[in-house]
């Protein structure tokens, strides 16, 4: 049978045609077999082929060129037309209809159904994107590799997968048996390609075994004619970070084709060169006694590699005996470890000015060394306040006793001996008072540096901390299981009472058990304590554990709208979620001006800032968009803020450098900005684009970049992951049934929790460190009330052409209801709230829950869901 091909015109149209002939013209000439008349299109353009079963295309010299898939093609060169792909010819398309999709006698009627990533070999291997590794090894997590065409490998799994084209080899060698380099190091390596092939081949290469943050891969592949030899330069540079660790790092470099085929490897190791870091905290300093006492040195190994410390100290005057306890130690990268500093004055000062004596504190390894420079100040033994008591006492009590005791001492004469003068008594010692003391500013300001840093790593600032009564030294100030900051602003219990409730069981275990909750000490309402009831979770339903951050809202257009306002209080929304674009020498201040009538309406402020993708590798731009987004939010008192939109495709970053290493880097330094402008502020990490096609150089699947951002350390810099669902057409709890046909986890609001929630979470993680979920953006599209359908203007969003708007209304509720009961998510913004007009290829205006006639049916569902919610106790929000 003659291959079918299915041609989309630049207008949108679609014509399905047999090939009639065994050699096609394409072009927007007269004299073509499928013409196509557009100006960027050649009269004669390409021509397609096939010959015994096998498609073949040629680009014949057009103007703005041929290309299959991200490959553009050599002119006149033939090269294969593979079944799953897509030839661009222009601003045209073309495909082959799979020979399982045909109908015969009524091709025109033919609707092609894209095939669904094929899967096979357990969980190993790249699964359509719901299973692959993230650069990494084999096992239930195995690497990507291989795309479309499936894993390999089952629970045992390689740390590739794919499979070899029996049609295409390759030879590939490395410049470097070896590769060694130092941390905060680049170095380069040159792989030599050779198509051993009889096509002309268009390569990449995927390295696995190490982070993708590490490697830098050519920005573009290397099309290879038959018998040619081509070469790719690898660079490679580990960042200077204690999770760098020393030593020998297998890699594999896998070279594959445009089908994704892996066509050569190679192996070899990456030789990662040690550092020593050490960093020093001293306290008390200064410190003063009169006779001594003990400082507490912490040492932290900042490394990347196992190394012993010695502690010296010395004070220049050896007016101290000094012992460090113990005087060396061995430290684990990023392993912490207390010294203890005795002092030991070698004369009192009995009275006088107190003296200063400055310690120098060394802390040195074999590759690096640190110093401190504390001031201990010996106080006299005799206050000075003392002889100044002393002498006003007596002044005061010694005539008392003289008084007192002389009628004793010397009794009374009778006056018939010895007459007496009238006694003149002495004047009382007039007593002035000392000074008080006039002390500097300098504690004042020591303090407020103190009160704005986090000393135990909690999350709450050590002010807020002595504010609430937690100790700003332990994460867990009452023991309880549950970290201050959880207890504080996500749980509701007490931050310094193990028990909230009063149940005599600790509030950590109630939190992590299914059905107990922590500030109820009868959950079950049966009038018996949790403690002695046999079944706690019988009876009345369980009430929810209060999440006093939870919240809802809505996003909404930059200009504030007094529709969009009475929507949005009418929905009982708690936030508004804006979005600012940053260029290159934008004024942060004045965009965050324009934001805050959004906070004169009562509503807490996210705010979205995204740059220009054009612009993020230029020299010195992390630091700008840093910069700018500090103003922002500082301007606009925002609540929060979402660090860029959608980073793994390339609508937002640029082509070929995807990268969830240099976007961590980027929150890195941006959420280090805004906390030092605005302490409090809630950090959320971009929500991703979420699908499940084959790592490119326009794309990542949204499960592999989440995996790269937690491997490069995102939980360390942000309080919420951020989340996109924008393509249900289900329930928001199923897990198949999408009209696409499709069961990948990225079209169900099921999946996508569960899978980013394993990813950011995994089974092992304790509690205090769950980092939680922000729905940065939830909705659900409908072409309900519009005069055009969905087919019609947006066919690329055909799959909701049967949503309703009562579905709309109906999901949304059930989201917002399960968001907060399953207590993985944090934050709920609606997309959205008045991105209203027509419909069009980009239907925003179907997404809107202010719909064509003003009415806002969603409104009242999400007001009943929160309502509810609120009486389940499950947030804390007034009516």
């Amino acid at each position: 049978m003659n291959p079918v091909l299915e041609i989309q015109y630049p207008d949108g149209r679609k014509e399905t045609l047999q090939m009639t002939r065994a050699r096609m013209i394409v072009g927007r000439g007269n004299d073509v077999d499928i013409q196509i008349k557009d100006s960027r299109i050649s009269r004669h353009h390409a021509a397609i082929e096939h010959d015994d079963g096998r498609v073949y295309v040629i680009d014949l010299g057009g103007s703005n060129g041929t290309w299959v898939g991200k490959s553009k093609l050599l002119a006149n060169v033939r090269e294969p037309f593979p079944e799953d792909a897509t030839v661009h010819i222009g601003p045209a398309q073309v495909r082959r209809v799979p020979a399982s999709a045909r109908q015969i006698g009524d091709l025109e009627s033919n609707v092609y159904q894209p095939i669904e990533p094929q899967r096979s070999g357990g969980r190993g291997g790249y699964d359509g994107g719901q299973q692959g590794g993230y650069a990494g090894s084999g096992g239930q997590q195995g690497g990507y590799a291989g795309g479309q065409q499936g894993g390999s490998g089952g629970q045992q799994g390689a740390g590739r997968a794919g499979t070899r084209s029996s049609g295409s080899t390759a030879y590939v060698e490395l410049s470097q048996s070896q590769i060694q380099v130092g941390p905060g190091e680049r170095t380069s390596t040159q792989m030599v390609i050779s198509n051993q092939g009889k096509v002309v081949e268009h390569y990449k290469v995927v390295v696995n075994g190490v982070p993708a943050s590490w490697v830098t891969l050519p920005p573009r592949g290397l099309e290879l004619l038959p018998r040619q030899e081509g070469s790719l330069n690898l660079d490679f540079h580990p960042p200077r970070s204690s999770r760098t660790s020393a030593g020998s790092h297998p890699i594999t470099i896998l070279v594959m084709n445009q089908a994704g085929q892996v066509v050569a490897e190679t192996s070899t190791n990456i030789e990662v060169r040690a550092f020593d870091q050490l960093s020093l905290d001293l306290r008390p300093d200064p410190f003063q006694s009169r006779m001594g006492g003990s400082m507490t040195l912490t040492v932290e190994n900042m490394g990347n590699a196992r190394t012993d410390y010695r502690v010296d100290a010395l004070e220049a005057s050896d007016s101290l005996e000094i012992y460090v306890d113990p005087p060396n130690g061995t430290l684990a990268p990023q392993q912490k470890r207390q010294n203890i500093i005795h002092l030991r004055p070698r004369r009192r000062i009995w009275v006088g000015q107190p003296r200063r004596l400055p310690i120098n504190v060394s802390v040195s390894s074999n590759l690096a060394s640190a110093e401190a420079m504390p001031t201990y100040t010996q106080l006299a033994t005799i206050p000075r306040w003392l002889p100044i008591v002393m002498a006003l006492a007596c002044c005061v009590i010694l005539p008392f006793l003289i008084i007192g005791g002389y009628p004793i001492l010397w009794p009374p004469m009778e006056a018939r001996f010895f007459p007496t003068e009238t006694p003149i008594p002495t004047a009382t010692p007039e007593h002035t008072p000392t000074s008080t003391p006039n002390f500097d500013a300098t504690a004042t300001a020591s303090r407020n540096a103190w009160c704005e840093q986090d000393d135990d790593q909690d999350r709450l600032l050590n002010c807020r901390e002595l504010e609430i009564g937690t100790d700003p030294f332990l994460k867990d100030t009452d023991d309880d299981g549950l970290s201050d900051f959880a207890e504080e602003s996500q749980i509701g219990t007490s931050p310094i009472d193990r028990d909230s409730d009063g149940d005599e069981l600790l509030d950590g275990f109630e939190s992590e058990h299914f059905c107990l909750s922590p500030v109820n000490k009868d959950t079950d309402n049966d009038g018996i304590p949790d403690n002695i009831d046999e079944d706690p979770c019988g009876g009345v339903t369980p009430t929810t554990t209060p999440r006093s951050g939870f919240g809802i809202g809505g996003h909404a257009r930059n200009g504030i709208d007094d529709d969009a306002v009475s929507a949005m209080q009418s929905a009982r929304m708690q936030w508004v979620k804006v979005q600012v674009r940053y260029s290159i020498g934008a004024d942060g201040v004045s965009a965050g001006a324009d934001l805050n009538a959004w906070k004169q309406e009562g509503f807490k402020l996210l705010v979205s800032v995204v740059g220009h993708r054009e612009e993020v590798y230029r020299s010195g731009y992390f630091g700008e968009y840093a910069r700018f987004a500090a103003d922002v939010v500082t301007t606009a008192d925002a609540d929060a803020i979402e660090i860029w939109n959608e980073p793994n495709i390339d609508v937002e970053w640029p082509t070929g450098q995807i990268n969830p290493g240099d976007y961590t880097r980027l929150v890195n330094v941006t959420a280090s900005a805004v906390r030092s402008a605005r302490p409090g502020t809630l950090i959320i990490s971009a929500g991703l684009a979420p699908n499940g096609v084959p790592v490119g150089d326009g794309v990542w699947p949204d499960n592999m970049y989440l995996q790269g951002m937690v491997a490069a350390g995102i939980k360390l810099d942000v309080d919420c992951i951020g989340v996109h669902h924008n393509q249900g057409a289900t329930p928001p709890n199923e897990t198949s049934g999408h009209p696409t046909g499709n069961s990948h986890y990225s079209f169900y609001w099921r999946g996508l929790v569960d899978t980013y929630w394993d990813i950011v979470n995994p089974p092992d993680t304790a509690p205090a460190q769950e980092v939680p979920l922000c729905f940065t953006e939830v909705g659900y599209l409908t072409d309900d009330g519009f005069d055009d359908s969905i087919e019609q203007r947006a066919p690329n969003f055909s799959w909701a052409a049967n949503n309703s708007l009562f579905e709309q209304g109906e999901w949304l509720e059930d989201t917002v209801l399960r968001s907060c009961r399953e207590r993985k998510t944090l934050l709920v913004i609606v997309w959205n709230v008045n991105f209203t007009g027509d419909l069009g290829q980009d239907p925003q205006a179907g997404y809107a829950i202010i719909r064509p006639d003003d009415s806002c049916p969603s409104c009242e569902r999400l007001a009943n869901a929160i309502i509810t919610l609120v009486s389940e106790g499950c947030m804390n929000v007034d009516l």
